[in-house]
């Protein structure tokens, strides 16, 4: 989740990062409850992923996420193919646009 943290804003990431991150937490595990989508949760985690590969091959380190990407591309498949709560990802969305960190 670090290289997620460390290149958001690189990529045009607009949210409140420290909320959204507390939220991030709070949904993984993800349950019913959680309060972000798992087709998200599972974004951020191929995010993570890519940006710590490119890290890698320049030296700066790899957090071990390179090695379950097969898993982590598997799960971000069926979470996407699922039917998404529209709702909740549009009241997530106007949460977070404009909100100052």
């Amino acid at each position: 989740m670090q290289a997620f943290v460390n290149y958001a804003p690189n990529f045009g990431f607009f949210l409140n990062l420290p909320r959204f991150l507390e939220q991030l937490k709070a949904s993984i595990p993800n349950t019913p409850q959680s309060p972000l989508p798992e087709a998200l949760v599972y974004a951020v985690y191929l995010i993570s992923v890519f940006f710590t590969a490119n890290d890698s091959a320049s030296g700066s380190g790899d957090d071990g996420l390179s090695r379950d990407l097969p898993q982590i591309f598997e799960r971000a498949q069926q979470a996407l193919s699922a039917q998404l709560d529209r709702s909740k990802t549009l009241y997530i969305l106007q949460a977070e646009i404009g909100r100052e960190p």
